[in-house]
């Protein structure tokens, strides 16, 4: 059979609004065509360089929402690890702030054990920092130092926070920046 532009320019036109090639090809065996006249209407309408076979589709990456979980999920474990870490840090410095009042707490109450001992050992501070009461509060103190002698004493420790607590026979109890030096808290 010979081609006519008429035969073409309907397939082409069929094409062009979206027909399949299987769909033309049914319409015009139905019409009366042969397939061999039908192959060769559909391949005349084929540019020379189209491929015959079956195209693939074509391969894609990660859908889009994907990506965002992803890097949604990646997120939140940074921020969690960020809260976690400063969380923790504060954690410390309130357990180191505890710490420190409960040693300034035990250096108040060696003041109280000072002036029993004081009263109750001929008016003297003598030994005091070998009592069984000055032990007992020192041995749970951080780097302590007790000194006594017979009318005076000082009691202090280094606090976690880097700072001196002292306490003495005067009456002064205080925080201070470097280590007590003699019997005062000076």
């Amino acid at each position: 059979m010979m081609m006519n532009q008429e035969q073409l320019d309907y397939v082409k036109s069929e094409l062009a609004a979206g027909t399949s090639a299987q769909q033309i090809e049914q319409a015009l065996l139905g019409a009366g065509y042969t397939s061999d006249q039908v192959q060769e209407l559909l391949n005349a309408t084929r540019p020379a360089n189209a491929q015959t076979s079956i195209p693939t589709a074509p391969k894609r990456g990660m859908p889009t929402w994907v990506k965002i979980v992803i890097g949604l999920v990646i997120l939140v474990f940074v921020l969690g690890a960020v809260v976690v870490t400063t969380v923790l840090a504060q954690l410390s410095d309130a357990r180191d702030a505890g710490n420190d009042a409960a040693d300034i707490s035990s250096l108040s109450n060696m003041r109280s054990q000072a002036e029993i001992y004081y009263s109750t050992n001929s008016f003297s501070y003598k030994n005091f920092c070998a009592s069984n009461e000055a032990k007992s509060l020192l041995g749970r103190l951080n780097r302590s130092d007790c000194l006594a002698e017979e009318d005076a004493y000082r009691v202090s420790a280094e606090l976690l926070s880097g700072e001196y607590y002292c306490v003495d026979s005067m009456g002064r109890a205080e925080r201070l920046t470097e280590a007590p030096v003699g019997l005062g808290c000076v």
